[in-house]
């Protein structure tokens, strides 16, 4: 071992561990109009975690040496936290909560949960929200949760933080704009993770 850096002084920087939450355990529709979408988002907010999804081996690896959970107050996001197998019982930020949908009115029209998902998404970009938060909105409210969690970070080293999709993205953003370093990623969907350290030299937000 001589020669071996100790493990505190490999993770000398805050670090972030962003997590996106499992699999709700709801099914996806492959056809369904406007109204039909709008019933099933409510679910997909309401149900529990699928029971067969945990969180893969690679980031189950990255929770060494987590002192701290962060999750948003959402179920998906408490129930993945309690998942992840860690001691410290979780903190809830509000701020890390998914922006909601905006409903959109297509008479006729029938198409897959994941394509009216993507169609509610980029006509927030454009400005429709029919009543729900804007896109400005979440980013200021994802640049909060940011400096909250580079707080937090530098408080006690290395924490672990589970999110949502959207939102996560934002936070990433804010943290990379703020100076933190994208060390590591992983996945696509669920579970899906990224790893960031503080920057050097001046404190982080």
């Amino acid at each position: 071992m001589d020669g071996a850096a100790p493990l505190t002084s490999m993770r000398a920087r805050p670090e972030i561990l962003l997590i996106r939450h499992g699999m709700p355990n709801i099914r996806s529709p492959r056809a369904c109009g406007g109204a039909e979408f709008l019933a099933w988002r409510h679910r997909y907010g309401e149900v529990d975690l699928h029971p067969a999804s945990r969180p893969p081996r690679a980031l189950l690896a990255e929770l060494d040496g987590v002192t701290r959970l962060v999750t948003s107050e959402l179920r998906r996001a408490v129930q993945s936290g309690e998942r992840l197998g860690l001691a410290h019982p979780p903190v809830v930020c509000r701020d890390l909560s998914e922006t909601a949908l905006p409903l959109l009115t297509l008479p006729w029209v029938r198409m897959s949960a994941d394509a009216w998902v993507a169609l509610a998404r980029l006509s927030q970009r454009f400005g429709y929200t029919a009543g729900t938060e804007s896109i400005g909105a979440a980013r200021r409210r994802a640049r909060r949760a940011a400096t909250d969690l580079a707080q937090q970070a530098q408080a006690v080293g290395r924490i672990a933080v589970v999110g949502h999709g959207t939102l996560n993205r934002f936070v990433a953003e804010a943290l990379v704009r703020s100076g933190w370093t994208l060390r590591s990623r992983e996945g696509r969907e669920f579970w899906r993770w990224q790893l960031f350290e503080a920057p050097t030299g001046r404190p982080s937000t």
